[in-house]
């Protein structure tokens, strides 16, 4: 085995003797289980020729040298094509053809990265990352922490549970809302056995790593290899030990089944929670399903919303706490830190610069991006404008189809300018655009509420079941509101007893509970003496409704299209005399969450054009506003 260094070319990479090779790339995990230099002297290492740097030594009851090489080979070995070979001379030519592997390189970390700590050019190789994965021309996810046979049973488990749960939720727009009677009534030996079976899958450390999770994002379509290296085969037509339909296990297959599983329980604990007029079974299961699906991060890799990912490293096992960013910065395209082309090779980084890093390169390429998250803990004033280690993704974020895409750019219309400021050597954020008052914004949501609820009911175990939509429809629909608040745990959301009581980032949908909580919040304020507005950071606006979505159609009306205003929440002491220019640059605002609110047609129909101007963000309502936030 032979490493070939990486060196850049005009039009094409070059390794060695080689221009730009097909090649396929390998996610697994081992920097748990790598041994001291002085332990266990006596275990090798992966044999690799033309490399400068001793080759990271793995615990052996993990795995071996001998096992590696042979997972290797094995993986290779997977994809075969023929080819011919010519011997002879002109007059006696003689061909002779035989199977050879397609590829025959792999990008495997060890052997490609320079090991040596502190090194400048393995910080240049993390910084490649997204170009490494995306080049491949296929990507296998190794696991090797659990027997093959384990690891068959449980994604077979997985995939029979998910075949079940297709009979309740459909996979057609107009079916996925509807659940039906049967998970209801208790009927859900279904989901013991996806329980099981994702129990029994995340045992491999796989789904704990860190660095897995960017090549996961990366990589939706890698093809799962068990631990001997042999490809995970999808023998639902035959059974296993059938030929035909061999079709290999990726992971955006997985993935799928957890996100139809998880919409299956999220509404059956949704209902059950909220019929009052018949008696349910208990939710355990849904519950215990949810909160596997959470841990694994596959539902959320679904969502293709790399803030998502930011908030998921934290769950993730690493042992350099700067790896939070430097782990997952390539979904994003940024090159952050020491792996910045121009970098000073001497100086190192602490996790409080990389996240200012992050969030100043989000305002300057995704200012939309960079504020659809929330702060579950009190963070300091000045801060709340970036990510934080307490920061996590509002269930409001699944509204916005921009984060369900396959591309994590969207298409949106900026409406305020955000840049970094350093102010008394604080990292501020700085807005510029235009804001209204919370309470008046809110006014005319509840106006459009109003006028768009419809009351529906079903018959289950013979008792009829009311429940609401926010469309007229015959589906089961979540009761939704037309603005969706999610909030950031501040000093105000402490000091109230009802909006202390919420998951602040998961505020129900249901247009009683949004009012509450605006309510609440703008009552707070008040109270406070504080001044709240809704600054404007633009449209989200999708008429061409992208279906893809790891093979999931959207649970929407694909005619007509998407259209969100999205805007932060902000609030500062008032003026003593309630009066206050909005436009003094260095005026700072506390950050306090973000707020969404529709603009499709059925948002609009029958509205004032003044009503109208209130919710497109038009007119003399929105007041030209600038300053710091944080």
């Amino acid at each position: 085995m032979t490493s070939y260094q990486y060196q850049r070319e005009p039009d094409a990479s070059r390794y060695g003797e080689y221009l730009s090779p097909m090649y396929y790339a390998l996610s697994y995990t081992w920097g748990r289980w790598e041994l001291e230099p002085d332990r266990s002297p006596e275990t090798k290492a992966l044999e690799v020729a033309n490399v400068s740097w001793p080759i990271p030594r793995i615990r052996p009851d993990r795995f071996t040298a001998a096992q590696f090489k042979r997972v290797l080979q094995n993986i290779l070995a997977n994809y075969m094509v023929s080819k011919v070979e010519l011997s002879g001379d002109q007059h006696n030519t003689k061909q002779h053809i035989y199977s050879a592997p397609q590829s025959e390189f792999v990008w495997l970390d060890v052997a490609c990265i320079d090991q040596t700590p502190g090194s400048p050019l393995k910080a240049q190789e993390i910084g490649r990352q997204a170009r490494i994965f995306r080049g491949a021309e296929k990507v296998f996810i190794w696991l090797h922490g659990i027997e093959p046979s384990v690891l068959w049973r449980a994604v077979s488990g997985l995939f029979r549970a998910g075949g079940e749960a297709i009979w309740i939720y459909g996979r057609e727009p107009g079916q996925l809302p509807r659940l039906r009677g049967s998970v209801l009534r208790g009927d859900e030996g279904f989901l013991a056995e996806a329980v099981t079976s994702l129990q029994d899958l995340l045992k491999d450390p796989w789904f704990s790593s860190l660095w897995t999770l960017q090549e996961a994002f990366l990589s939706p379509a890698a093809e799962i290899v068990d631990k001997d290296g042999q490809l995970l085969c999808d023998l639902r037509t035959g059974g296993p030990g059938a030929v035909e339909a061999r079709t290999p296990i990726d992971l955006q297959s997985i993935s799928r089944e957890c996100v139809l599983l998880a919409r299956v329980c999220s509404r059956s604990v949704a209902i059950k929670k909220q019929s009052t007029t018949i008696s349910l079974p208990p939710s355990e299961l849904e519950e215990s399903l949810l909160a596997l699906i959470e841990k694994s991060g596959l539902a959320t890799l679904a969502l293709r919303n790399p803030m998502a990912l930011y908030t998921m490293s934290r769950k993730r096992t690493t042992r350099d706490p700067c790896d939070r960013i430097y782990g997952i910065m390539q979904v994003f395209d940024f090159q952050l830190g020491s792996s910045a082309p121009e970098a000073d090779p001497q100086k190192s980084f602490t996790l409080p610069e990389l996240e200012i890093q992050l969030g100043e390169e989000l305002f300057r390429k995704m200012p939309l991006l960079s504020q659809v998250v929330v702060h579950t803990e009190v963070v300091p004033f000045g801060h709340a404008w970036r990510v934080q280690a307490s920061s996590t993704m509002p269930s409001l974020a699944d509204q916005l189809t921009y984060y369900r895409t396959s591309s994590i750019w969207g298409t949106y219309e900026p409406r305020c300018n955000l840049s970094a400021s350093t102010q008394s050597g604080t990292a501020w954020g700085r807005f510029d655009g235009v804001s209204i008052p919370f309470s008046e914004l809110v006014e005319v949501c509840r106006i459009v509420n109003e006028a768009g609820l419809y009351q529906y009911s079903e018959r289950i175990s013979g008792q009829e079941v009311q429940y609401e939509a926010s469309e007229p429809n015959e589906n089961y629909s979540q009761p939704k509101s037309c603005f969706q608040l999610a909030l950031d745990m501040t000093e105000l959301t402490f000091k109230s007893p009802y909006l202390s009581s919420l998951e602040l980032s998961n505020i129900s949908p249901h247009q009683q509970n949004q009012q509450s909580a605006a309510l609440e919040l703008a009552s707070a304020c008040e109270c406070e003496h504080l001044e709240l507005r809704v600054i404007l950071l633009g449209r989200y606006v999708d008429e061409r409704r992208d279906r893809w979505d790891w093979g999931m159609t959207e649970d929407k009306d694909f005619s007509r299209g998407e259209k969100w205003n999205m805007g932060i929440l902000l609030s500062r002491p008032f003026p003593s005399n309630r009066v206050g220019h909005l436009n003094q640059e260095n005026t700072k605002w506390r950050r306090l969450g973000v707020m969404i609110w529709d603009l499709a047609n059925n948002a609009l129909t029958g509205r004032t054009s003044k009503e109208k101007e209130y919710l497109l963000g038009e007119g003399r309502t929105w007041e030209k506003t600038e300053g710091l936030f944080g």
